[in-house]
């Protein structure tokens, strides 16, 4: 379950995937339609209330825009819905925006959207898993634009989440680390910027490649879970810069005599 709050409203994103990491990877349930709102410790459930809900299973992520307080779902399988606390307004997919269907080489063609991430100019970023053009945002304006990835780079996209520096920090679902992007200029696709974290120093030192959730806090560092523990970046402004430390750091604590890292070897989720 995914969760996003603004002005006194908790959006809940209900639905899951079959199977998390390496061996399991992400795949469709087709089952679910679960979201919710809570507001004044009242619930409201959706399911139900309209054709663009039901017709929209797997909604596993969430985020709110900053200005309209409208709710907008990732549908692991059809897209993104967009909703107020009246129910869902608009709906998102190959025929009205950059999103891309999944690129199998077969009849097997959902629109899988892992992730969305609202930046702080109004941007919404979208994690498009297994696309051509894996990486999609819906600009301030309403306008669509997709962008491509090296070829090395696996697009089975996860969650994705935006820092204060302009970064789109998206996990792997395959356990190949941790994608960092940053577009720059917009209108200007020469000036994109991408990179791959691991567990090598100076590039990330992450406690494991397999990345199952990122978040940013009120300070703007980056909490990362894996299957191998929690690890902070407190400098993401520095992961393009030359030279300059990025990489994560592990919360160590005091038992005794005997230190260690905070939530080793556990797998954190969320």
């Amino acid at each position: 379950m995914r969760m996003a709050y603004n002005d006194g409203a908790m959006w809940f994103a209900g639905d899951a995937v079959n199977g998390l990491g390496v061996s399991g990877g992400w795949g469709p349930k087709y089952t679910g339609h679960k979201n919710y709102l809570m507001r004044n410790n009242t619930w409201k459930n959706f399911r139900g209330t309209s054709p663009l809900i039901d017709a929209a299973p797997d909604l596993i992520d969430v985020s709110i825009h900053p200005e309209t307080g409208n709710a907008f779902f990732a549908s692991f399988g059809t897209g993104i819905i967009e909703m107020n606390e009246a129910g869902a307004v608009a709906k998102y997919d190959t025929s009205n925006s950059s999103l891309q269907s999944f690129n199998s080489g077969t009849s097997f063609r959902p629109l899988f959207v892992s992730g969305i991430d609202f930046d702080n100019d109004g941007n919404l970023w979208v994690a498009n898993f297994g696309a051509v053009n894996p990486i999609s945002v819906r600009t301030s304006t309403g306008a669509w634009k997709s962008f491509s990835v090296p070829s090395n780079v696996n697009t089975a996209f996860g969650f994705i989440t935006c820092d204060d520096f302009g970064n789109k920090w998206i996990t792997n679902t395959r356990g190949n680390g941790l994608i960092v992007f940053n577009e720059n200029n917009l209108s200007n696709p020469n000036d994109d910027q991408l990179k791959v974290l691991n567990k090598d120093k100076q590039n990330g030192f992450l406690p494991s490649t397999l990345v199952f959730c990122v978040t940013k806090d009120k300070k703007g560092e980056l909490w990362i879970g894996t299957d191998k523990g929690l690890a902070i970046i407190s400098n993401p402004g520095n992961v393009f810069k030359p030279n300059a430390d990025f990489d994560a750091r592990q919360l160590v604590i005091q038992a005794g005599l005997i230190f260690s890292n905070f939530l080793d070897e556990e797998q954190i989720y969320c």
